[in-house]
């Protein structure tokens, strides 16, 4: 092998240009539908056939193509959006390079039919592996269809290491969903093996896409943001001002996900993967949100075309952001200012005709290591040896152990308040029922199934694939905690029956949302049933601001402290706190 230095044929860098450019299947679709919107188009329809690599289509009714510019689309860095080196600090296009329509063509079968506006008659142009065939007449409206066939047929270890079908699907799926909320004029229709998945009609209002897109239950759990702000010598030789604008919405904590993939960020009219953003939320939320939690948020960002260089990466999804901590600071105190409407209030009530009630003394149990012990507040007998309550009853004070309970009160609708004689107990309402149903769902309580509730009429739901795969991993634990479903076609449940839980109805919906967790990252690392217990768990729970009746709060504390773990919920957040004399003598500084 010569190691002399050489120009490499320029088949060899085009092939290399395509790997950077086309890194997976579903990169198509997002380069063919930024085309498709900087055309101008008020309708794009995407089509999948089979597989995503075997054929994709995307269709519009934008500008069209020059017929005398078919063969030179087809040239790498041809490009109809910039024409000079200056125009590169100033893009306002997604696309710019010249470099998608080549790169795709290169490393498949590739149809370009396009009637240009002006023109009489569309054109068709055909390429094989970057062999480009003359043009040919064609029937077409004015706009652009470009269809794939056969991507990677020509790059045989690429094509060897793709990912599962369904997750470029879905994957596909979140970039049409991702500029749509960027081209809300735009009718889109996306659709696989001739099945619709979403048919988006044209809005003036992001509300009105965000819920065609998320359902309209999203819309009562989101808070607007419309924030401007003057970054001060960002621009020129820091001698200049530029604005920097903040629109979009954030979600309530209930709403936070293990991962932050169900975020959408923009900056300056492009879907971005933004660090810098995904931190500014979990950091604005404080400890709204446990550790490992992700909020639900839809951000815009507005800039200088100066502040950000989108010319870094070949796809264009990551972007540089100058002066990136003055816009971190910008985008945290908005969603500080935001998140103060998900902050309680802290208030005291208790329930109407309160009277101190005298309960029985608790069980001492002893454990391993002789320094704590479980004790059920409302006569219960005790859990077996073995059972630790983080930082609970001392053992050594029988005054405490003997002493009686007054009947609890509830706080915010959201702790429950026990007083004993020389303590407090506050319990957090949803973490201790997570722990409760997490525990029962596993079968720590036994091996009998939780009651289920008939619906009068069965619901079908349109789940998706990877939801009906992880159902397909459970169906009979599912139906052990009260899920009675089947498998209804093949990216659909019908659901017969719920779970019958106490405090609230469950929405036959909510087997969706339990699955979706099931799919997370975080979930694939463990069991299949351990994902289940926790998701179940998390979403069947009573929620803070739920008022409880007292025997509602009764039976939950004596299901908490009869539990095998009852100090932390599935999370590792502690279900209770205990207020002791000593602690409140500090606080006094009688100490």
């Amino acid at each position: 092998m010569s190691l002399r230095i050489h120009r490499l044929p320029e088949s060899v860098i085009s092939r290399i240009a395509a790997g950077e450019m086309i890194a997976r299947p579903s990169s198509v679709i997002k380069e063919l539908v930024e085309n498709s919107v900087d055309a101008q188009s008020s309708e794009i329809r995407i089509r999948i056939r089979g597989r995503l690599d075997q054929s994709m289509e995307v269709a519009d009714n934008g500008q069209g193509i020059a017929p005398e510019d078919l063969v030179v689309a087809m040239e790498r860095h041809a490009t109809s959006k910039l024409s000079m080196e200056a125009d590169l600090d100033r893009i306002t296009t997604l696309g710019f390079r010249g470099e998608a329509l080549p790169s795709i063509a290169r490393v498949s079968r590739l149809t370009l039919t396009t009637r240009w506006e002006s023109a009489d008659t569309a054109w068709r142009i055909i390429t094989e592996g970057g062999k480009v065939n003359r043009p040919e007449p064609a029937a077409r409206s004015q706009g652009t269809t470009v269809l794939v066939e056969d991507l990677f047929y020509n790059t045989p270890a690429r094509k060897k290491s793709l990912g599962s079908p369904s997750s470029e699907i879905r994957q596909a799926r979140r970039y049409v969903e991702q500029y749509s909320m960027l081209s809300l004029p735009v009718h889109w229709v996306y659709s696989v093996d001739e099945r619709t998945i979403l048919d988006l009609v044209p809005t003036q209002s992001l509300e009105e896409r965000l819920a065609a897109l998320a359902g309209p239950d999203i819309l009562k759990d989101i808070v607007p943001v419309n924030y401007s702000a003057e970054l001060e010598g960002v621009l020129g030789n820091r001698n200049k001002n530029a604005q920097i604008h903040i629109e979009g919405f954030i979600g309530s904590p209930e709403r936070a996900r293990p991962s932050p993939a169900h975020q959408m960020h923009f900056a300056n009219g492009r879907a971005i993967v933004s660090s810098l953003i995904i931190q500014a939320l979990r950091q604005g939320y404080g400890d709204l949100l446990p550790p490992g939690r992700h909020p639900y948020a839809v951000l815009f960002l507005t800039m200088d075309p100066e502040m950000m260089d989108v010319n870094v990466h070949p796809t264009k999804r990551e972007v540089k952001i100058y002066h990136d901590d003055r816009v971190f600071r910008e985008i945290l105190r908005v969603v500080g200012q935001v998140t103060t409407a998900f902050k309680p209030t802290v208030g005291f009530s208790s329930p109407a005709g309160y009277q101190p009630v005298a309960l029985s003394p608790g069980i001492r149990s002893s454990v391993p290591d002789g320094k704590a012990v479980a004790q059920s507040l409302y006569g219960l007998p005790a859990p077996e040896a073995g059972v630790c309550v983080k930082d609970g009853f001392d053992s050594s004070d029988t005054e405490t152990l003997m002493a009686q309970s007054a009947a609890p009160w509830q706080m915010d609708r959201r702790y429950i308040v026990v007083p004993r004689s020389k303590t407090i107990i506050i319990v957090d309402q949803h973490a201790a029922h997570e722990r409760i149903l997490y525990e029962k769902a596993l079968g720590r309580w036994g091996s009998e199934e939780m009651h289920s509730q008939k619906l009068l009429f069965p619901q079908v739901l349109e789940v998706g694939e990877e939801r009906v795969e992880a159902y397909e991993k459970v169906a009979g634990e599912l139906k052990r905690i009260g899920f009675e479903a089947e498998l209804f076609g093949k990216t659909s449940l019908i659901v017969q029956g719920v779970p019958q839980l106490t405090h609230k109805p469950v929405a036959p919906n909510l087997l969706a949302e339990i699955l979706d967790e099931m799919i997370t990252p975080e979930s694939r690392k463990g069991e299949a049933l351990e994902a289940l217990a926790k998701a179940f768990a998390c979403r069947c729970a009573v929620k803070s601001g739920t008022e409880l009746h007292p025997e509602e709060m009764r039976r939950l504390l004596e299901d908490l402290f009869a539990a095998e773990v009852p100090h932390g919920d599935p999370h590792g957040r502690p279900t209770y706190v205990e207020l002791r004399v000593e602690d409140l003598d500090r606080r006094f500084h009688r100490s």
